[in-house]
């Protein structure tokens, strides 16, 4: 059962998500290559307990390949490779999805307690 219905969403979810979005904003849209879509429609929906550990060690590996691709650009106008915004937007855009998804992260948890708990 999903934890606030009918949302498809858990914390795994998120992580899938997120690992699509360090790849298209960063990984990709920095350092240019291919892009893949590891997960397509089914990052928030999608995995299950026998998927966690793959689906961090996919999460930790864009994140390296977006490490590099961030270094890799001299200055925070730099343009990326792949979706040719400079790196400072870009930046602020991943701040803007990690605030986010950290916030129905916390709200997952509250329904999981059942209660509001500080």
């Amino acid at each position: 059962m999903w934890s606030i219905p009918p949302v498809q969403l858990s914390v795994l979810g998120l992580i899938r998500h997120m690992t699509q979005m360090e790849h298209v904003y960063l990984a990709w849209g920095l350092g240019g290559g291919e892009r893949l879509m590891v997960y397509g429609d089914d990052d928030y929906a999608g995995g299950s307990a026998t998927t966690v550990e793959e689906d961090l060690e996919l999460y930790f590996a864009e994140i390296a390949r977006a490490d590099g691709a961030i270094s890799a650009l001299p200055s925070l106008d730099s343009v990326g490779l792949g979706h040719k915004q400079p790196l400072g937007a870009t930046l602020i855009k991943m701040l803007d999805e990690y605030a986010l998804h950290s916030g129905q992260a916390h709200l997952l948890r509250y329904a999981a307690l059942g209660e509001v708990v500080r």
